[in-house]
């Protein structure tokens, strides 16, 4: 009896010793995949944050651009945006080194922010991007550079840009905005159209005709920026933070337009 249970002793002793170097085995084989697995997680995110990261320092590069297209037209002596309009504006489009090509038939391309006050305030709202893009017929040749700033004058122009796709001068009115300090030709311009366009091109500001452009939100660039699906409206006009590489544009034209001036009534008046 006595043997019997010395060996069942023994042989329980030596199951545990065989199970030590076992069990330290296998803990180090869940360590080596719990290794591998941080590594593929990391390698991963890594992955996912490499495209995101090249397309949001492109953007931030548009915005701090376009925030000097207006610095640099606003200074100009006598040769900016009447500050009385832009201070009635609602919202503000900046399309840097907008492309036009001519040859036969004209076309241009361009890509910006828009930024609109927020409802109730002068605050300048979380900005997103769109294209503008359009054509003529003639007989044209050449290719330039051009820096275009659309102002937004009435509640008839915010309509239209909440649209997503607006074609200027079909679905909204546009005119060519009126340079220098003079307050009164504002005025006269806001009762006219939704939308005044400008133009800056070796130099010269003026304002510009653009009818058949056709404005267009890209929401994919600002799914992009700021991690969400937001629609048009929700990202102008829904109070959303600034994303901080976009505070740039805001800061320019809290700068040039920091108050909000009461609109003129233009019910009545076309699109």
């Amino acid at each position: 009896m006595y043997t019997k249970y010395t060996l069942t002793v023994i042989s329980a002793f030596l199951l545990v010793c065989g199970m030590i170097p076992l069990a330290g085995a296998t803990a180090d084989v869940a360590g080596d995949d719990a290794t591998v697995s941080r590594e593929k997680v990391a390698q991963i995110e890594e992955t996912q944050a490499v495209k995101p990261t090249g397309e949001m320092e492109a953007k931030a590069t548009l915005a701090a651009r376009a925030a000097e297209v207006l610095d640099e037209v606003m200074k100009a002596p006598d040769q900016g945006i009447p500050v009385d309009l832009l201070n009635r504006a609602e919202c503000v489009a900046v399309f840097p080194s907008t492309l036009k090509v001519s040859f036969l038939v004209g076309a241009k391309y361009g890509y910006g922010l828009v930024s609109c006050r927020q409802q109730g305030s002068d605050r300048w709202g979380a900005p997103t991007f769109f294209t503008l893009a359009g054509g003529s017929i003639g007989l044209q040749a050449g290719a330039k550079a051009t820096d275009l700033i659309l102002v937004v004058m009435n509640e008839n122009g915010v309509n239209s840009v909440l649209q997503s796709r607006v074609t200027l001068g079909a679905d909204i009115g546009v005119t060519a905005g009126p340079v220098g300090r003079d307050a009164s030709a504002s005025t006269d311009a806001l009762l006219g159209a939704g939308i005044l366009s400008y133009s800056r091109s070796e130099g010269i500001f003026a304002g510009v005709e653009l009818d058949g452009s056709v404005l267009i939100y890209d929401a994919e660039a600002t799914k992009q920026m700021y991690g969400e699906e937001w629609d048009v409206k929700t990202v102008l006009l829904g109070g959303k933070n600034v994303a901080p590489s976009m505070e740039v544009f805001t800061q320019a034209l809290s700068k040039y337009a920091p108050r909000r001036v009461a609109r003129l009534q233009s019910e009545g008046t076309p699109n």
